[in-house]
């Protein structure tokens, strides 16, 4: 399993793209992506140089008809797909590539990212629950969360449930 084989994994996303004014296809724009994320891209013009950058390595396995896609279409779409069906083909590819491993140590963590509140619209602050699986070395999940109530920002018992069997074998650490 590798990164070549991850389009596979993201082919029941509906394409929001407008019939007409399609350049890209929707799983080059996410591949490209994934990969520009894990080569630690920050935002949407990182995305777009990574992809210009590794242009000969990404046609050896992407069709790129129209080339690297600008940083506006990489917002654009990535914006509109579903989020739900993103991470369950992420989490699907991910899983393939923890198959060899007999028992994993997934240590969860939450983090309230600073200054994400907006006291003008009476909304909290952006919080995140991550997964991290030891063995890979790699975050296996990674959720934004809303409070769950104002004293309690961490739901982790919620969380686990929600991720459990994501590795078998697996041993969950939390840390609220």
């Amino acid at each position: 399993m590798s990164i070549e084989d991850l389009a596979q994994y993201f082919s029941t996303i509906e394409d929001p793209h407008c019939l007409g004014k399609v350049e890209h296809r929707l799983i080059d724009i996410l591949v490209i992506a994934v990969c520009a994320v894990i080569a630690c891209a920050e935002s949407w013009d990182d995305i777009a140089l990574y992809g210009r950058s590794k242009l000969l390595w990404l046609r050896t396995f992407l069709e790129l008809p129209n080339g690297i896609p600008s940083h506006d279409t990489f917002r654009r779409v990535l914006m509109l797909i579903d989020p739900d069906a993103f991470e369950a083909g992420f989490a699907t590819w991910v899983g393939a590539l923890t198959a060899g491993f007999e028992r994993e140590v997934v240590a969860i963590d939450g983090k309230t990212i600073r200054r994400s509140f907006d006291h003008g619209r009476d909304q909290s602050s952006l919080h995140v629950v991550s997964a991290w699986a030891s063995e890979q070395g790699l975050v296996v999940t990674c959720v934004p969360k809303v409070p769950i109530c104002k004293t309690c920002h961490f739901n982790g018992l919620h969380f686990t449930q929600r991720n459990r069997g994501r590795f078998p074998g697996e041993v969950v650490a939390l840390r609220a």
